[in-house]
């Protein structure tokens, strides 16, 4: 069961995953890291795309002590109140679609409910997978790694994601629950 918490922003109903469940997806990522990509070294760079309040930025700069945390999401509100929580992370405004980030500066990449804003989602769509994946592609170091969380791991898998996915450069990397999208290097 994903646990999720609604925020109402001006004229806008946002959901984002709340501190339990952020809590075991950070810790999944984690072991994921583990696993698979320990060879990235401890200090790494850690991106969450749609961030909201920073409920899983704050555990992920807790898994990942040397690692420099960045977060986006297009929401104002919430983007200060991720600020305040998570003070040593990177956190933006805007779109994760078009982010600021440097090219290649990004070691690993995640979201969470990001996907529910797509053309497979529940909520108008803001963004499509090929958009997504051509930014990420662009951040993502060469090795590099898109592992999406919570309820977006039910979607990572969907023909559409990984074709757009693929389309970009990308490798997709079945692994049951943590699937992932890998960057060669």
């Amino acid at each position: 069961m994903i646990i999720l918490e609604v925020f109402m922003s001006e004229n806008e109903k946002n959901i984002y995953i709340a501190d339990s469940e952020a809590e075991g997806c950070a810790i999944i990522l984690r072991r994921f890291f583990e696993k698979y990509y320990r060879h990235l070294g401890e200090e790494i760079s850690i991106a969450e795309l749609g961030c909201g309040k920073g409920a899983l930025l704050r555990y992920l700069g807790a898994a990942f002590p040397k690692a420099q945390i960045w977060g986006i999401d297009i929401d104002p509100k919430a983007v200060q109140i991720a600020r305040t929580s998570m003070p040593s992370a990177q956190i933006s405004k805007g779109s994760f679609t078009q982010t600021l980030w440097k090219d290649e500066s990004i070691h690993i990449a995640t979201s969470s409910l990001i996907f529910d804003y797509s053309e497979l989602g529940n909520f108008e769509a803001t963004y499509t997978f090929q958009e997504l994946s051509r930014e990420l592609y662009r951040v993502l170091t060469p090795g590099g790694t898109y592992v999406p969380a919570s309820s977006d791991w039910q979607m990572i898998d969907d023909d559409e994601v990984i074709e757009a996915f693929q389309s970009s450069g990308f490798e997709f990397i079945d692994r049951g629950l943590s699937s992932s999208f890998g960057k060669s290097l």
